[in-house]
C-alpha cells in the first residue's frame, strides 16, 4: 500500500511566497498532496500548520516529513523483502526461454 501511494505522490517545483530568499525554487512534496493521497489510505493527517517565519503571523501547511519518511521505509522494506522471490521467478522464466529455444533449435536441424 505505501508503495503504491509513493507512486502516486507528485515531486513538485515551487517558490515559496515568503521565502527569506527572493525566488529561491524548491522541489517537494506539497501537504494537499499528501494528505489526499496518504489521509484517504490510512486516516491519519500528514500535514501541519506551522508560522511563516518573519510574516507577521501567517501560517503555511508543510508535510510532516517523519511520517512520510517511515512510508517510504515500509515501501523499502516491502520491496528488498520481495526480491528473493523477484529472482526466483526470474530464473524459472529464464530456464522456460532457455528450454524453448533448445526445442527450436533442434527441431530446425532435425
Amino acid at each position: 500500500l505505501a508503495a503504491d501511494a509513493l507512486r502516486k505522490l507528485p515531486i513538485q517545483r515551487y517558490e515559496m511566497a515568503h521565502d527569506t530568499v527572493s525566488g529561491r525554487v524548491h522541489y517537494g512534496v506539497l501537504a494537499a498532496d499528501a494528505q489526499k493521497i496518504f489521509g484517504n489510505i490510512y486516516n491519519e493527517r500528514l500535514s501541519r500548520e506551522e508560522l511563516v517565519p518573519g510574516a507577521g503571523g501567517l501560517t503555511r501547511a508543510v508535510v510532516d516529513s517523519s511520517i512520510l519518511f517511515m512510508h517510504g521505509l515500509s515501501a523499502l522494506r516491502k520491496l528488498m523483502n520481495e526480491i528473493p522471490q523477484r529472482i526466483d521467478e526470474t530464473n524459472l522464466a529464464l530456464q522456460r526461454v532457455t528450454s524453448v529455444a533448445s526445442d527450436l533449435l533442434n527441431i530446425s536441424t532435425s
